[in-house]
């Protein structure tokens, strides 16, 4: 991966790296990259429709997720898309990130001051943990498509009042992304019931230019995985 300081502006741990090949679409240019996890229990849930029929004129930048692998994608999206769907302009580690959907348990620095620092207790034992869940998953040989409407998130240090206490957190306000050439990282996880083999974490890159005259597709394609063995020692 990149250096430490770069690994933690992604969110992920350590883990092993495995670079695939490449494919060229119309939109975007896209290389695969898979990395070991450890097994995530996730909740039932369907595909859903991220984009809407009457949804209103198109988003400025739709991220296109493709599965063109055997096995389902899964994205557990209860903390939100930033996690799996993230840009960087510059090339690391002097890259510049920009975070593109809100951070979990946060607000708008415009909002109420009882509202900008919001409460969100994390769930305890295992069956809070699966209730809580969301996710979306992929089939194989299917697609799921993201919107974004171009804004970036900007955060800064605020106060508010949670549960009547005054207390300080971070609040976003919204602006448009600046002008440049951005590197695009679509995630998503590949679960394993084979013990031979580990889920995994697997990654590949786009690129979008901004502002654009039309609206842009960026189109994601997680192909197979490359599995990692596990072996016993003597």
């Amino acid at each position: 991966m990149f250096a430490s300081r770069w690994m933690m502006f992604f969110g992920l741990a350590t883990f092993v790296c495995a670079c695939g090949g490449s494919q060229q679409t119309d939109q975007t240019q896209t290389t695969g990259e898979t990395s070991g996890v450890m097994p995530t229990e996730l909740s039932d849930a369907g595909m859903g429709d991220a984009m809407p029929a009457d949804a209103g004129p198109p988003p400025a930048v739709t991220f296109h997720i493709v599965n063109s692998a055997k096995t389902d994608l899964v994205f557990s999206i209860e903390k939100g898309w930033y996690i799996y769907l993230s840009a960087y302009s510059g090339k690391p580690p002097h890259a510049k990130p920009i975070v593109m959907f809100p951070k979990s348990c946060t607000a708008s620095c415009d909002t109420a001051d009882e509202e900008r620092c919001p409460y969100c207790p994390e769930p305890e034992g295992v069956k809070e943990v699966k209730a809580a869940e969301q996710r979306v998953v992929v089939p194989a040989g299917e697609s799921y498509d993201v919107p974004w409407d171009g804004q970036i998130f900007v955060y800064e240090r605020t106060s508010g009042t949670t549960e009547g206490k005054q207390t300080t957190c971070n609040c976003y306000r919204n602006e448009p992304a600046p002008a440049e050439t951005y590197t695009v990282r679509g995630c998503g996880l590949r679960l394993t019931d084979n013990a031979k083999t580990s889920s995994q974490l697997q990654c590949v890159f786009g690129e979008m230019t901004l502002p654009a005259a039309e609206p842009l597709v960026v189109t994601l394609e997680l192909g197979e995985p490359q599995h990692k063995r596990h072996h016993r020692r003597r």
